[in-house]
C-alpha cells in the first residue's frame, strides 16, 4: 500500500502541471493504510490513542479547507461585482479583477501572456473584447 501510494505520487511528478493537487490518491492511500494499521493493533490503549491523534489532524485540516472556502468565496462574489461594473461599463479600456487566493482555485486566474484564455473569459462573462483584464492579488 505504501509503494502504490508513493508510485501515485511518482508518476505525477513526471507531469509538466504537478502540484498539490496531483497528490490527491497520495492522500487516499495514506489514509487507506492508516485506517489498516489502526485495526491491526490489539492494544485497547493505543488505537483511542491513535483514533485521537488522526481526529485532531482531520479536524485542523477541515477548520484550514472551511477557512479556505470562505476566502474564495469572498473573492468570487468580489469578481463578480467587478466583473458586472465592467459589463455595465463597456467604454472602460482596463479591467482589474480580483485574484483568487494562493493555492486554492485551478486556473481561476488568467495570466496576462494567456491571450485564449482571456479572450473565452470576456465572451464568458460579456465583457468588451477590446477591454485589457489584469487580474491582481488584494
Amino acid at each position: 500500500m505504501l509503494t502504490l501510494a508513493g508510485l501515485s505520487n511518482g508518476v505525477m511528478m513526471l507531469s509538466p502541471i504537478f502540484s498539490y493537487r496531483s497528490s490527491l490518491y497520495l492522500v487516499y492511500l495514506l489514509i487507506t493504510l492508516s485506517a489498516l494499521l489502526i485495526q491491526e493493533f490489539e492494544n485497547k490503549l493505543t488505537s483511542p490513542i491513535i483514533g485521537l491523534f488522526l481526529l485532531l489532524l482531520i479536524s485542523k485540516q477541515s477548520i484550514t479547507y472551511m477557512i479556505k472556502y470562505n476566502e474564495v468565496a469572498s473573492a468570487h462574489q468580489i469578481r463578480l461585482s467587478q466583473i458586472q461594473y465592467y459589463v455595465d461599463n463597456p467604454s472602460v479600456t482596463e479591467a482589474w479583477l480580483i485574484r483568487y487566493p494562493v493555492y486554492s482555485i485551478h486556473s481561476g486566474d488568467i495570466e496576462e501572456w494567456d491571450s485564449y484564455h482571456m479572450e473565452v473569459f470576456k465572451d464568458y462573462y460579456g465583457i468588451n473584447r477590446d477591454v485589457k483584464l489584469y487580474f491582481y492579488y488584494p
